[in-house]
């Protein structure tokens, strides 16, 4: 099975950088101000699987009204 690279969102900051987040595991890959340093860091990212796990666990614990149980 083909293994596809995340997806990222960037967020502005107020210091004129940008954060650079894996939208798979949550993680923040990168904080810079050049473009291309994100670039860089987003090609090299790889997920942490036991941080996967965990967000796959909290994601099974919430009811499907959207609220944590216990």
């Amino acid at each position: 099975m083909a293994s596809f690279p995340p997806d990222f969102v960037r967020r502005s900051n107020p210091d004129g950088t940008t954060n650079s987040i894996c939208s798979k595991c949550i993680a923040t890959v990168a904080t810079a101000t050049w473009e291309a340093e994100l670039d860089s860091a987003e090609q090299c990212h790889k997920c942490d699987p036991s941080r996967l796990e965990y967000l796959k666990k909290a994601l099974e614990r919430v009811d499907a009204v959207g609220k944590f149980t216990e």
